[in-house]
């Protein structure tokens, strides 16, 4: 869970892969429904009622904290492949509506070995890119 310096937004994890792009991965635990496309969490905790559930927009958060970080850096958006998934990893697939995505990742896709042949398949090589090698000095930079 990191915030670029400046901004306020927060990404769960934040993939920088210099010859591949970039993956924001937004993280919902927990138990999740979908109903009438939209993901519904359910939230535990003091001042809430037994299967209280609130609205979670995962590919917002996560595209809004990519323009964040664009803006900060003064790198154009468009300069740089960017992937964006939301992860449930208490939740198995089957219990959602829809067929495989490559936006969406499950528990059983949480093992290093699929994992990384998820993210493969989501940023695939493209060569040098000078606006994401200067992203990633710019975030070493920060760290």
């Amino acid at each position: 869970n990191c915030t670029v310096r400046g901004g306020r937004r927060r990404f769960d994890f934040l993939i920088v892969e210099p010859t591949r792009g970039l993956a924001a991965l937004e993280v919902k635990g927990g138990m999740v429904h979908a109903s009438r496309g939209r993901f519904r969490q359910v939230v535990h905790g003091a001042g809430t009622r037994p299967g209280q559930r609130k609205t979670v927009m995962p590919f917002q958060q996560a595209r809004k904290a990519l323009d964040e970080l664009f803006r900060l850096t003064g790198i154009a958006s468009g300069a740089c492949p960017a992937h964006i998934a939301a992860v449930f990893p208490d939740m198995s697939a089957k219990a959602f509506p829809w067929g495989p995505s490559p936006h969406l990742l499950y528990a059983e896709d949480l093992a290093p070995a699929r994992l990384a042949a998820r993210l493969d398949r989501a940023l695939p090589p493209i060569g040098a890119n000078p606006a994401l090698a200067a992203l990633a000095r710019s975030l070493a930079d920060a760290a």
